[in-house]
């Protein structure tokens, strides 16, 4: 029971976290200047971090395996 349940908001706590230093680590080396091809890599990043994190809050849960009769 408490598998699940820690699993769940671990994931939740892992995905905002990546958010939050993904885009800190693309503003540091925007702040510094990039190059067109590093700002669509930064950009990348940012989008798939921020997927991973509506993925994670949005999938459906799977319903527990019940036996058919």
């Amino acid at each position: 029971m408490f598998k699940l349940l820690t699993v769940g908001v671990v994931s939740e706590y892992m995905s905002c976290a990546a958010v939050i230093l993904v885009s800190t680590l693309v503003g540091a080396y925007a702040a510094q200047g990039m190059t067109p091809a590093q700002w669509l890599g930064g950009l990348s990043a940012v989008v798939g971090a921020i997927a991973w994190a509506v993925i994670v809050r949005a999938w459906p849960d799977t319903p527990p395996n019940t036996p058919r009769a």
